[in-house]
Parts: structure tokens; sequence; C-alpha cells
């Protein structure tokens, strides 16, 4: 279940902010057709999801019917171990909010009311569960597009302040890593 959600997570992480379709609804005029397919890609891969985890859900369901909480302790020692191999990239913050997600969505998923089965689809949980996902990605892409906007920021004032000073010290640093340490010594 980690490795299945810290992939989706990533998928969805990686196609809003690598990508060049705009997923920025606030700003209409960038959306285009390619924006329409990248919701029907989130879209696919949100149900895949819930099916995935649902039939993950089933297939535990006779170790964890006693025994809950354990279940969810164990998920949540086994993210935090798969975490303590990543600990120095920079997307762990995004990483352990996922497992934090997940733990919340096998709680719901447990939950004898909000269980929906493909066979018995009641209009109220599935619109529940369509919320709950739309929610959750929605988060992902905001939180996306704001450090996406950002990083471009700094790109653009980085740009504009070597311009204003092209003998500035990036300029030197540049000329300076030609010279090896033993030519410097000499001087």
């Amino acid at each position: 279940m980690i490795i299945i959600t810290l992939t989706c997570g990533n998928i969805i992480k990686s196609l809003v902010v690598d990508s060049q379709i705009s997923f920025d609804v606030i700003n209409f005029f960038t959306l285009n057709n390619y924006t329409v397919i990248g919701f029907i890609i989130l879209c696919c891969i949100a149900i895949g999801f819930y099916f995935l985890i649902q039939i993950l859900l089933f297939l535990v369901s006779c170790c964890i019917d006693e025994n809950k909480y354990i279940f969810y302790l164990s998920l949540a020692v086994t993210g935090l171990m798969s975490l303590t191999f990543k600990l120095n990239t920079p997307g762990i913050s995004f990483d352990l909010a996922i497992i934090i997600w997940l733990l919340l969505f096998v709680f719901l998923m447990n939950y004898s009311y909000l269980s929906l089965l493909a066979s018995k689809i009641v209009s109220s949980r599935f619109i529940f569960w369509v919320f709950f996902f739309c929610i959750s990605i929605t988060a992902i892409i905001v939180s996306q597009n704001r450090s996406k906007e950002i990083g471009q920021r700094m790109h653009f004032a980085e740009n504009l302040s070597n311009k204003a000073d092209p003998a500035g010290e990036r300029m030197m640093n540049i000329m300076l890593t030609d010279f090896r340490n033993d030519y410097l010594s000499e001087i």
C-alpha cells in the first residue's frame, strides 16, 4: 500500500510540476485540450488507486479484523521506514504528507458506513469518495502550482540580476573555475 500510494502521489506531483500542462484553473485562458486530458488522467489514477487499495484491504481483512490499530501502526512504521531511505531528498515532506493521507484513507475505508463496493454503488458514499479524492488532488495541485510559480519567479529574478550586473559575482565564479589550485598557489 505504501509503494502504491507514494507512486501515485509522485505521478500526480510530476504531472503538475514537470509537465507543460496548465492546471492553473484560476487563469482560464491558460487552459487547453491537454488540461482536460490531464484531468481525465488524474481521475483514472484516483479510481485505479481506490479499487487497488480496496482489493488489498480485502486480502488483508482476515488478519486485521480484531487488530485494526496494529495494522495502522504497522502501516505507519512501514511508511516511515521507507522514508528513512529517502531522508535527504527534497520531496520528503510531500511523501510524509502522502503517508499521513494514506493512514486517513485506510481508516475511512475500514469504516463500514463509507465502504463502497463496485457491485453496490450507493450514491451518498460515492459522492463522499469523489469529494475526498477531489479535495486531495486539488491540494496537491495547488501546493505544486505554488512551488512551481515560486521557482519560476526565482529564476526570473536571477536572470534580471545577471542582466543588471554582467560583471557580478556569478561571472567571476565562472571565470575562476578554470584555474587550478596549483596555479593559484604560485601567485
